[in-house]
């Protein structure tokens, strides 16, 4: 799922070519996934689940910017039984 959303990243869906090449990041373009599964364990069902990502800093301060490492989110839509709506 997060390798997929990823690699969206390179890729612009309305022009169909590549955004960028090489190494050029500063290029790089925020990218939203939406996974909607029907088939899942009791434990997900009925449930939305959102990932993307955020810094922590462990030792020392060099903070950045959330422009610069907020580039995906990832939201999973567990589907299960009606009834328990």
């Amino acid at each position: 799922m997060l390798s997929h959303a990823s690699l969206v990243n390179a890729k612009d869906k309305q022009q169909k070519e590549t955004v960028f090449t090489k190494s050029h990041y500063e290029k790089l373009r925020k990218v939203y996934s939406i996974w909607v599964c029907t088939e899942v364990p009791k434990y997900y069902q009925n449930t939305i689940m959102a990932y993307s990502m955020a810094e922590r800093s462990y030792f020392g301060n060099a903070p950045a910017e959330p422009e610069n490492y907020d580039l995906l989110s990832v939201v999973m839509i567990g589907l299960g039984d009606s009834k328990v709506w």
